[in-house]
């Protein structure tokens, strides 16, 4: 992976120019630092976040933001010191959207990236060893997620990679190692929550608003089944959005969220060391005054950090 793009300048101000962007910040157990804002986007929204460690090479966390456009193919971004971020050249192809990305070593083949993403023909994925040459995509079977241009959330969990999806009734989950898909219990989600899956200490959490879309709850995967709801009590708004389960030390919980304040959309976070028994107050990460847009965010361990890319939007 080359890094002779763009290196991304940080600015406590965003663009005045920009009506979307991603912003990253980073919590390192003690406070979250200050936006980390990646410039010249314009045609590329919903940030996803991996962290590949290509066969002798340097860990490196990547950032990949999907198309707005038939005529973008999105965007990746990459920084191996969590700090300076570079463009990555790909050739993925146009009109990619919804997409998320993983990191994933199938048994017997070589660390890789996997993007899971909505294409015109329908549901697919592709994979790449250094971010930038691609396979050609492949489609996703209908039979194993039928729902077509919905919000995907990926994640590895015991040796395969785990794929969410927001369906027409609820969202729909699916286990892939490179090769053969399965089809998995969905879960319980209120039907209108997107699905926000994510690993921390051998657990698989999804984190959802509750029926009324006040307070956010979780679930956690076995490998068979999904646990009953857990609520998590210090996170009440009159609206929520998205949440999702991180960590920065390995054990320690982070939940972050989005609440809607009447105009505004807050982005908080809480923190549990007990496995999800009591919870911290929320510490609010930021906000923005377009409440609608800032909906697609992504967490990832990298450095001993947490890293929070989200799809901001200011002056709309």
């Amino acid at each position: 992976m080359s890094d002779d793009g763009t290196i991304a300048h940080f600015d406590e101000k965003a663009p005045q120019a920009y009506k979307r962007f991603a912003i990253i910040r980073y919590f390192d157990g003690e406070k979250w630092s200050r936006d980390q804002y990646l410039p010249e986007n314009t045609t590329s929204v919903g940030p996803s976040l991996a962290v590949i460690t290509p066969e002798l090479a340097n860990p490196a966390l990547c950032c990949f933001e999907s198309a707005t456009s038939s005529a973008s193919n999105g965007r990746m971004m990459a920084t191996k010191d969590g700090l300076a971020w570079y463009a990555v050249k790909h050739n993925l192809p146009k009109n990619i959207r919804e997409s998320a990305i993983v990191a994933y070593t199938p048994k017997g083949g070589q660390p890789s990236l996997y993007v899971f993403a909505s294409l015109p023909g329908g549901n697919s994925w592709s994979s790449s060893k250094d971010a930038e040459t691609w396979n050609t995509p492949q489609q996703i079977p209908t039979d194993i997620l039928a729902a077509k241009g919905q919000h995907f959330s990926a994640a590895v969990f015991r040796g395969e990679i785990i794929v969410a999806c927001a369906g027409e009734h609820e969202p729909e989950c699916a286990s892939f190692d490179g090769s053969t898909w399965k089809k998995l219990a969905p879960t319980d989600a209120v039907p209108y929550g997107q699905p926000n899956i994510s690993v921390v200490d051998d657990t698989l959490y999804n984190v959802t608003p509750d029926d009324d879309g006040k307070k956010f709850q979780y679930q956690t995967y076995d490998g068979k089944q999904w646990s009953e709801q857990t609520e998590i009590p210090t996170i009440r708004a009159d609206k929520i959005s998205a949440g999702l389960m991180g960590t920065f030390d390995g054990s320690t919980l982070v939940c972050v969220t989005i609440r809607i304040d009447e105009t505004l959309a807050v982005l908080n976070s809480s923190t549990s060391t007990d496995g999800g028994t009591t919870w911290s107050e929320p510490l609010i990460i930021g906000q923005t005054l377009s409440a609608d847009q800032s909906r697609v965010f992504s967490l990832a361990t990298f450095r001993k950090r947490l890293y929070c890319a989200i799809d901001w939007a200011e002056g709309q």
